[in-house]
């Protein structure tokens, strides 16, 4: 993802806010969690959490690599097995959109989900962690905080009702429209 457009966007998020939910695994705010136990679908895949969805893309030109991170017991398990395995040549390029589009189906195709998103309208989302992600979250309020700028950037999106019906969003596309409505 482009970086400029990514800091550009945080910042937008960072004026309009007036409060901020920082979650780990639990309390009232972890269904915005990649371990929260709903099922997702993801290019014609149904996977147990989108954790599942997201460690299986590492592997996808591994099939036997592909089922054990997929069929994992729990998000923990295919989170450690999508550290062990050998990653796909352009997962850096491409991890960005299939978070965004994983997360996208998850709310997407669930109106309870989405219901509670919206609920969060006006509140900056950060993933808070204490395990030293700094890109998909944050440690002590450092980091890109990617996971949470994508779950504001569907937010508005939807606010804007943009995308509607759509089941592909370029993630370029959705942050431009988040960072510059105005």
């Amino acid at each position: 993802m482009n970086e400029e457009l990514r800091s550009e966007t945080q910042a937008h998020f960072e004026a309009i806010t007036t409060d901020k939910i920082d979650w780990i695994f639990w309390g009232s705010h972890a269904f915005l969690d990649n371990f929260y136990l709903h099922p997702v679908k993801y290019q014609g895949n149904w996977y147990p959490t989108s954790e599942h969805a997201f460690q299986a893309q590492k592997a996808i030109q591994d099939k036997a690599w592909w089922e054990r991170i997929a069929k994992a017991d729990n998000p923990g398990q295919s989170k450690a097995y999508g550290q062990e395995c050998p990653l796909r040549p352009d997962w850096e390029e491409v991890k960005d959109q299939i978070m965004f589009d994983i997360v996208w189906s998850r709310f997407h195709r669930c109106e309870y989900l989405m219901d509670r998103l919206m609920m969060t309208d006006g509140t900056y989302i950060e993933e808070g962690n204490t395990w030293g992600d700094k890109y998909w979250g944050t440690v002590n309020g450092e980091g890109k905080n990617m996971l949470g700028l994508i779950l504001m950037v569907i937010r508005e999106c939807v606010n804007l009702n943009e995308f509607r019906g759509c089941t592909i969003v370029p993630i370029e596309d959705a942050f431009e429209i988040a960072a510059f409505n105005q």
